[in-house]
């Protein structure tokens, strides 16, 4: 079941994507931002991967709404909107 909205499971998946450095930033208290998982994408892009900021962005440009929605689904994952 999808009642995601467009913009959350975007965000989602921009999280997932940047999942890696995110985690990276735990080990790193210096490095570590604030809030980071409410940032909207273009601060948690600037904040968490500021040297692959074109990559991030190209992934969001990239970013398929339909095919996920049909790859949750047909993996029985559910996808709440942050809205809902």
């Amino acid at each position: 079941m999808n009642t995601s909205c467009d913009a959350c499971l975007r965000h989602a998946y921009l999280i997932a994507h940047l999942a890696p450095r995110i985690a990276g930033m735990l080990d790193r208290p210096r490095e570590r931002v604030p809030g980071v998982l409410r940032l909207d994408e273009q601060e948690l892009i600037e904040q968490v991967a500021p040297r692959r900021a074109d990559a991030a962005r190209q992934f969001l440009e990239d970013f398929d709404w339909a095919g996920a929605g049909a790859r949750l689904a047909e993996r029985e994952v559910a996808a709440i909107c942050g809205h809902h």
